[in-house]
């Protein structure tokens, strides 16, 4: 999963920033990260918390190593094949971009089938529904931006035993999927809910993990 974001995090930089040139630099470990995650892995049989960190979420339930989506995971993979698309047409490298829209659609209609719930309309891990697989879904090009969208999220909102992220790196990826489908609100009610109480309580930097008194969720980003 850092490889996927890995990805996304050289598009951002390009997107803000519009330098090609360290893009240029990165592009040969880039198609290799890429090559390795449609080659080399195989999300069948990838096994959470060994191979992939997604949520980092702990249920209540006393769920050993918490809980991690193999469906985030897969978005993840999307999103990192549509921004290396996106990537390549900057560097004007046809050949890859095509074969990596290709891929894309691919890895997008095979999601689409083996994890979306027609009755919950909502994107699943089994019987759990993650907050940052259904977010990412909206950055990956798997949902329609816009009202779909704002549908889907709002659909997940309603979903009391939802699985929220704990990490920042995985809150993070949920915040932007939040802005993007217009749930601005709902984002920063978010935002204010983890790190606001964080400064609350007094922390002046990211620590790997909160005292137990202090009621936060967020930590380590």
């Amino acid at each position: 999963n850092y490889c996927t974001d890995y990805v996304s995090a050289v598009y951002e930089f390009w997107l803000h920033s519009g330098e090609v040139q360290t893009v240029r630099q990165l592009w040969p470990c880039l198609l290799r990260l890429l090559r390795y995650l449609r080659e080399d892995i195989d999300l069948e049989s990838a096994a959470p918390n060994r191979d992939f960190l997604t949520d980092n979420c702990y249920l209540g339930d006393g769920t050993r190593d918490g809980i991690h989506s193999r469906t985030a995971m897969r978005m993840g993979l999307c999103e990192a094949l549509q921004d290396g698309a996106r990537l390549a047409d900057a560097l004007g490298e046809a050949a890859a971009a095509t074969s990596l829209r290709i891929a894309h659609e691919e890895e997008v209609s095979r999601v689409r089938r083996v994890a979306w719930d027609a009755d919950r309309a909502v994107f699943v891990d089994n019987d759990h529904v993650s907050w940052r697989a259904n977010a990412q879904a909206v950055l990956a090009g798997v949902t329609t931006p816009g009202a779909s969208a704002h549908a889907l999220l709002s659909r997940v909102a309603a979903i009391k035993d939802a699985i929220r992220p704990v990490a920042g790196f995985a809150v993070f990826h949920t915040l932007r999927g939040l802005f993007e489908a217009g749930l601005d609100r709902m984002a920063l009610d978010w935002i204010r809910h983890d790190w606001g109480r964080a400064v609350q309580a007094g922390l002046t930097t990211c620590p790997e993990g909160f005292p137990k008194d202090i009621e936060c969720v967020f930590h380590h980003e």
